[in-house]
């Protein structure tokens, strides 16, 4: 099951590739009660996210260190259905041995 929340950008971790840098914005945010601190899995080409900026996020409600934010474009929406695709998958083989 997935959720919505607003995430607030703490920092943005630099990191080296064999292409080059890229830039992974890391954020924090409550969910039941408690408060998360995680990065998107979508990096960028240049820091997208300023420090203290508010950005909304899609969480796992399994794994809420488990996030996409809303705006990183297609990739973080390609991935993000991949995952909502898969937990429905996984439900639907949960009910279906269950009512067999």
């Amino acid at each position: 099951m997935e959720s919505m929340a607003n995430a607030t950008v703490i920092k943005t971790r630099r990191v080296r590739t064999r292409k080059g840098v890229t830039y992974i914005p890391v954020v924090k945010f409550d969910a039941g009660g408690r408060t998360y601190e995680t990065e998107s899995n979508v990096s960028h080409i240049r820091p997208k996210y300023k420090d203290g900026e508010t950005v909304r996020i899609i969480y796992s409600k399994k794994d809420a260190k488990n996030i996409a934010l809303l705006h990183d474009g297609p990739t973080a929406a390609i991935a993000m259905g991949i995952f909502l695709l898969t937990g429905a998958i996984m439900l639907g083989v949960v009910l279906y041995r269950h009512l067999s």
